[in-house]
Order: C-alpha cells, then structure tokens, then sequence
C-alpha cells in the first residue's frame, strides 16, 4: 500500500513539474505575440478561444462525452472564472509594476493555497513542510532582477490577488473532486467561461478587435495547445495525486524555468542572484521529496 501511494506521489510530483516547464514557456510566448503585433487582451481572449475549439475534437475521440454531473458542472464553472479572474489580474498588475515583480507575488499562491487548505478545510501538514514551503516562495524573488523598480500599490493589490485567485481555482479542482473527471472535459468548462471572462474585459479595454498578424496568430496556437490544453491537463493530474498544497509547491517549476526561458529566447539577463534562486526552490524540493520518502516509510 505504501509502495502504491508513494508511486502515485511520484507520478503526481513529474505531472506538476511537467506543467510547471510548459507553464514557464507562458511569458516568453506572450512577449513573442506581443512583439508579432499582438495585444495581451487579444492573447487572452484568443487563446482561451482556441483552446476550446481544439478540446472538442479531443473529446470526440476519446469518446468521454461533454456531460458532466450538475454539481460538477457547476464547480468547473467556478473554477473557470477563478481562472481568468487570476489571468487578467496578474496582467491588469504589468501595468502597475515590473513583469518581474508582478510574477514574484503571483507566486506566493503555494504558501495561500496551503494556508487556505488548513483554515477552510482543516488540511493538516508537518512543521517541515511549512518551512520548505515559506523557504520556496521567498526564493522566487531572488528570481527578479535588481532593476524591477519599486512596486506601486495598486499592481500589488492586483498581483497579490491573482495568487488568491490560483490558490482558489487548485482548491475548487481538489476539493471538488474535479479531478476524478476526464481531464480533457474540465477543461473544456474552464476554457469556456474563462474565454467569456477575457472577451468581456478585452471590450472593456477595446483592445480585443484590434488585428493580429499570421505569424503572432501561429505563436498564439502553440501556446493554446501547449498551456491551456496540455499544461492545464498535467496539472490536473498532479492535483489528483498530490492535492492542492503539493501541487502549488510543485508548480515553483514554473518561475524556475521562466527564468531560464527567458534567458535563452529573450535573451534575458540571468545574474548570481537568479541563479541563487532556482538552487534554493529545486533544493526546496528535493528536500521536500526525501522528507516525505523518509517519514512515509516510518
């Protein structure tokens, strides 16, 4: 029995650090599309737009079908605004600070994610794992260069709760039980409202008609297929294994190799400092894994 849970630990553990890679390509695909002659509303809006259209296929073929329990259709609703309130607050907050700064409280949803578990739903977690936890997410701000500049107010607010708003959306998929759903049909709810969500702030912003040139247009399918499809899905698949908290921890992949995505695409500047960081939150995570082996065979 041990031995099953902790294959299945593993399993969930490679998912989420799967999507954590694919989730850390996101920015450079959002400055390629930008760069192409997009706009960040457009990028939302169509990606989320695309995305739906490709899942119909997928299901077809998998034959699982679109119907889902009523409960569980209306918990994939939220789920889905959960998820494109966190899109358009963490890109509301670029506004207002650094990408660098905005990505860095973004990333304090594992710690939120897990301290909501415990005051919401009495999830318990040995000393250890909150250590590792706080330890992990102050590491990802050695990840932001020394020239992020100072943080104004509002685009703290904002990117402050975008992490509440991913926090929300791992819990809805746990605690749910989304996760007992084929991965591909949760998807295609999320999808769908977050696609309504982003063409209802995209017109209030009236960025969202504006045209998109064919090479941006292709970057931007890539990016659906890869993020909002397949990313999404791993992701799924962690949380089914490992639960939120864990999940959150294990998604630290993602800031980790946005740095290194950067670096190599962008050709972002990637200091001592950077490189401090992503030892720390991968040695978070080892530390985090070999705990865990050694009190589960106890």
């Amino acid at each position: 029995m041990t031995d099953l849970k902790n294959k299945n630990t593993y399993k969930g553990m490679a998912f989420v650090a799967m999507a954590g890679i694919i989730f850390g390509a996101f920015p450079v695909f959002t400055s390629v599309f930008n760069l192409l002659g997009g706009n960040t509303d457009s990028f939302n809006f169509l990606g989320f737009l695309i995305s739906t259209v490709l899942l119909i296929p997928v299901i077809l073929v998998r034959k699982t079908g679109f119907r889902l329990p009523r409960k569980v259709l209306l918990f994939s609703i939220l789920a889905g605004i959960a998820n494109v309130v966190t899109r358009v607050l963490l890109t509301s907050s670029y506004v207002y600070l650094d990408v660098g700064v905005s990505t860095t409280l973004h990333f304090l949803y594992p710690i939120i994610t897990a301290v909501l578990g415990f005051v919401f739903f009495k999830d318990k977690m040995p000393v250890y794992k909150w250590i590792i936890f706080a330890v992990a997410c102050l590491s990802v701000s050695l990840l932001v260069s020394n020239s992020s500049g100072q943080g104004n107010a509002i685009g703290v607010i904002l990117a402050v709760c975008s992490s509440f708003g991913f926090a929300t959306y791992m819990l809805i998929e746990e605690k749910a039980h989304l996760t007992d759903y084929d991965p591909f049909v949760i998807l295609f709810y999320v999808t769908i409202v977050s696609c309504i969500g982003s063409f209802i702030f995209g017109v209030g912003t009236g960025r969202i008609f504006e045209p998109v040139p064919p090479k941006a247009l292709l970057v931007l399918i890539i990016c659906a297929v890869l993020n909002n499809i397949v990313g999404f899905a791993l992701q799924l698949e962690g949380i089914k294994h490992l639960g939120a908290a864990m999940a959150a921890i294990f998604s630290l992949f993602e800031p980790v190799f946005s740095c290194i995505f950067g670096a190599i695409f962008l050709h972002e500047a990637m200091g001592a400092r950077s490189v401090l960081g992503i030892i720390l939150i991968l040695g978070s995570l080892v530390v985090m894994i070999l705990l865990d082996n050694k009190y589960n065979n106890n």
